[in-house]
């Protein structure tokens, strides 16, 4: 009998307990991850990722494309393996060894002062949240 009575007051509890759970989940999303800048910057790769106007889409890198990315990769003494297409249109190279972030970003600069055609490079690193931001007084967006 004390058994059912401990039972009862336990599921008279839930509801209040889903309740609470419910509105510490609804304002979860209002908070925004922080990435730690200087991680990042300490970060080690051996791809980046880079978008060719022209090769936008294309299965394979085209030949001259993949020249002139490689005459760059050259002077930094630094070999492309691969390149691997994405699915927004970008491709993902990847390099003969692991390098900083730091040192991926000066080959990025390197890539789009030599070719016209590079829309956009950064190295493929993995970004991991530092924190959580509080969330703002307007709520979630």
């Amino acid at each position: 009998m004390r058994a059912k009575a401990i039972l009862g007051e336990a599921l008279a509890f839930l509801p209040a307990l889903a309740a609470a759970v419910l509105v510490a989940l609804a304002s979860a999303p209002a908070a925004a991850a922080v990435l730690d800048a200087g991680a990042v910057a300490q970060a080690q790769s051996d791809q980046l990722i880079v978008r060719y106007r022209s090769a936008a889409g294309a299965a394979v890198l085209p030949r001259v494309v993949r020249q002139r990315t490689e005459a760059v990769l050259r002077r930094h003494e630094v070999r492309l393996l691969q390149a691997r297409p994405l699915a927004d249109g970008s491709f993902v190279l990847k390099l003969d060894r692991r390098l900083p972030a730091a040192q991926l970003e000066r080959i990025g600069e390197a890539l789009r002062a030599a070719d016209a055609d590079v829309e956009y490079v950064e190295p493929d690193v993995m970004l991991q949240p530092q924190g959580l931001s509080p969330p703002s007084a307007e709520g979630p967006r």
